[in-house]
């Protein structure tokens, strides 16, 4: 009987051994794919903060007295039509300076994805288009400017340009608490906390057991 119980014992041992050893990669690759997306949470995360005051300040009031002046001045043109070009060029040259920061956070999104599933993309999206519409509205604003000098000029077509200008001018400058892309761009971070904080401050068996999830 003892001699049976041998026989038996080792292949046991070995099978008890193989599933520990499974057991064992599993939880090991459970656990490094909990930290990788924890480590691509925290860092997007702190892109799209980052992001949020870039477009801030791309739409402050305030500003410096040489902003627009990295513009390629036309041939001919005279000190105060100078002036006013740059000025006109100021928010395009604020979101020319955050260029990598933007362009890091679209490059972003795909690795996001991968890892949160493909609704993870939407804050990415509108915080993309957020930056986008800024530039065309600051460049769209400054043809505008430009056409008011033209000569000829209806006054049906001279008020036209004047509304196109305060539409552009709403989207490029700040206006005060209530501005409207002001709160677009909370909730965008908003969204995006809510998928990424959960990640951040997992319950604290988390690391004792991880739970196995899905995007």
């Amino acid at each position: 009987m003892i001699d049976g119980f041998f026989r038996y014992a080792e292949p046991l041992a070995v099978i008890i051994a193989a599933l520990a050893a499974i057991y064992g990669i599993g939880a090991w690759r459970r656990e490094t794919r909990g930290k990788r997306r924890m480590e691509l949470a925290e860092e997007a995360l702190a892109m799209f903060y980052r992001a949020g005051d870039a477009i801030g300040n791309i739409r402050s009031p305030l500003g410096f007295a040489s902003e627009g002046s990295s513009r390629p001045a036309d041939p001919g043109e005279t000190p105060q039509e100078k002036e006013m070009r740059d000025r006109a060029y100021i928010h395009v040259e604020r979101c020319l300076r955050y260029s990598d920061l933007f362009d890091s956070l679209r490059a972003k999104r795909y690795q996001f994805m991968a890892c949160f599933g493909k609704k993870a993309q939407k804050p990415f999206d509108d915080m993309w288009m957020i930056r986008n519409r800024i530039l065309v509205a600051a460049r769209q604003g400054a043809r505008a400017r430009q056409d008011m000098k033209r000569e000829g000029l209806t006054p049906e077509s001279r008020q036209a340009i004047i509304k196109s200008i305060e539409k552009c001018e709403r989207v490029v400058w700040q206006e005060g608490e209530n501005d409207p892309i002001d709160r677009e761009v909370e909730q965008i971070i908003a969204a995006m906390e809510a998928i990424c904080i959960p990640v951040l401050n997992p319950p604290k068996w988390w690391w004792h057991f991880v739970r196995k999830e899905t995007p």
